[in-house]
């Protein structure tokens, strides 16, 4: 979902309010921040 919404042209800090409202969290039940959407995508993108 990460690697389409950037290919769509959204923003880290969009991208993360969106998992936010579809009520995504982190392993620790945490709101997703632009850096933690930014990591995930740089290691999606990684593993191809």
């Amino acid at each position: 979902m990460i690697l389409a919404r950037r290919a769509q042209g959204q923003g880290y800090n969009q991208i993360a309010q969106e998992l936010d409202s579809l009520g995504f969290r982190t392993r620790r039940g945490c709101r997703f921040t632009h850096k933690q959407v930014q990591r995930l995508a740089h290691r999606a993108a990684e593993k191809g």
